[in-house]
């Protein structure tokens, strides 16, 4: 879904105004913007929201990560995460719960690539890690502590976010060790200026040894897990996007046989395919953004008809200030004909699409919010730019 979350950073900006009046109403309109040493940049990210703004705790497990861990169990990255704690029947493939803060393990959302996987056959409706390998996760988002207002019931515990692998180019590895194991896993991709397409799979298979400790049969686990993630941008405003996700495991597991019906090792085997997607269209209104609702508010009759056609995004927010205006310190200095802007600000919704930000910034942080004036900054100008934040929360 193509929802924007931007970091501007305005720094020594020079910019000509339309109007220079010092009432609280004034909208300051910029043009004729030079390129100076400095420039704005504006950072795009997928949906999503920078970590130090988030204001939960929260953890991303990025795929560098998952790769310097090694092996496909995702337990072994999951345990990195403070406050989470684990549950498993045997090796690899047995049940597995996970457990945040205390909660149960049924009181855990688990979505992948913005599914809910949770089992709803279970009659707790839990969901079992033991299935889910790291062949074709792209990314973990592990939110710690209830969040039921945004997510629902099953959120009591946390939220666990996993992206599927989507990488252009083709890259694969392989793995071999003890108990016979053998991990391989493979991506690619292919992406243009509109579109993305990229198919990515796993096969894993090991003895393991037996869950049962007076056993000596290993209960052998093997699996095969395929991932695919596409998108096609139709307008600049909608897009078309699809995930799938497959995977069929087959594991060795210990029973309960007569006379003593103690656990031990038997020749029972438990198979398990699961197959979770969607395919929708993301629809992303023009000329609806905030920065809109400002022009129209406050711009004078010229204004009105300069910017009657342009898609404005607002940038109020900035770190350690939230939206409060009287604690903005983005400034504003008046250079001759021109403005010069200082600052930074963070939540520039629609930032990615629009064609106008309106910055609000500071003649005087003394003079509180009297002082508090809007420029409007066409995109695209020279030192205006817009790259990718690494660091999020969410999916794309």
């Amino acid at each position: 879904m193509s929802r924007f979350l931007l970091l501007l950073t305005v720094s020594a900006f020079p910019c000509a105004a339309y109007a220079q009046d010092t009432d609280d109403t004034t909208l300051l309109g910029v043009e004729n913007l030079e390129d100076r040493a400095d420039t704005i940049t504006v950072t795009a990210n997928g949906l999503g929201t920078d970590i130090g703004n988030a204001g939960q705790a929260v953890t991303i497990i990025e795929r560098e990560e998952i790769e310097s861990v090694q092996g496909p169990d995702a337990t072994r990255v999951l345990q990195r995460t403070p406050g989470l704690s684990l549950t498993r029947n045997g090796g690899v493939g047995g049940f597995t719960g996970v457990s945040i803060r205390g909660a149960n393990s049924e009181q855990l959302l688990v979505l992948v690539d913005g599914v809910k996987v949770n089992d709803q056959s279970s009659p707790s409706g839990g969901f079992d890690f033991g299935n889910l390998l790291l062949g074709t996760a792209g990314k973990f988002d592990i939110l710690r502590g209830s969040n039921s207002t945004i997510w629902g019931s099953d959120a009591i515990g946390g939220v666990v976010e996993v992206s599927t692998r989507a990488e252009s180019g083709l890259e694969g590895n392989v793995e071999y060790g003890s108990r016979d194991t053998l991990y391989a896993s493979a991506v690619g991709g292919l992406k243009g200026d509109r579109y993305f397409a990229g198919l990515t799979g796993s096969f894993y298979r090991t003895d393991g040894f037996s869950a049962a400790a007076s056993g000596t049969e290993p209960d052998g686990f093997e699996q095969v897990a395929l991932g695919g993630t596409a998108f096609f941008d139709i307008t600049t405003n909608l897009e078309l996007f699809a995930h799938a996700n497959w995977s069929e495991g087959t594991l060795d597991i210990d029973g309960f046989p007569p006379p003593t019906f103690a656990l031990a090792d038997t020749q029972e085997t438990q198979e398990t395919r699961r197959r979770w997607g969607d395919v929708g269209l993301a629809l992303s209104l023009p000329r609806q953004g905030l920065g809109n609702a400002a022009i129209a508010a406050v711009a004078n009759d010229e204004q009105l008809e300069r910017f009657s056609g342009c898609w404005a995004a607002m940038a109020i927010t900035e770190p350690g200030a939230g939206s409060d205006s009287a604690a903005i310190r983005t400034r504003a200095k008046e250079d001759g004909d021109d403005y010069v802007l200082n600052g930074e600000k963070i939540y520039v919704t629609a930032g990615g699409r629009c064609d106008h930000v309106v910055v609000w910034a500071t003649l005087d942080p003394k003079a509180g919010r009297a002082a508090i004036k809007s420029f409007v900054v066409p995109k695209g100008t020279p030192g205006m730019d817009v790259v990718r934040l690494d660091h999020k929360l969410g999916i794309r």
